[in-house]
């Protein structure tokens, strides 16, 4: 390794610590401050490699919010639930209702 490339590799080193920070933090908040709603499917949608989206929203307090999960989630549905128009439960953090992800059944 050249001497040039310690800042690259420190600034990386960085980065990864800092996104394994936050998304610990952010999981927490979500299993602290979390709530359920309703939502709706909205569309599918392709990302890289092939992937493929399910697209929803749901609304807190008045205020709009969408997002989208892997479409490895419709494998696990029980009842119907990956058809545009089709109901999910959307588990939310009160204090970031913009962070969010989709459960198959509330909990008991």
């Amino acid at each position: 390794m050249q001497r040039k490339d310690v800042p690259k590799l420190i600034l990386f080193i960085i980065i990864i610590v800092a996104f394994i920070v936050f998304s610990k933090r952010s999981g927490d908040s979500l299993n602290k401050n979390g709530k359920y709603t309703k939502g709706v499917i909205t569309r599918f949608s392709a990302g890289a490699k092939g992937a493929r989206y399910v697209n929803y929203a749901y609304s807190v307090d008045g205020m709009y919010y969408s997002s989208f999960t892997n479409d490895h989630f419709c494998d696990d549905c029980k009842t119907p639930c990956c058809s545009i128009g089709d109901s999910v439960i959307v588990h939310f953090d009160k204090t970031n209702p913009g962070s969010c992800e989709l459960v198959h059944q509330l909990p008991e």
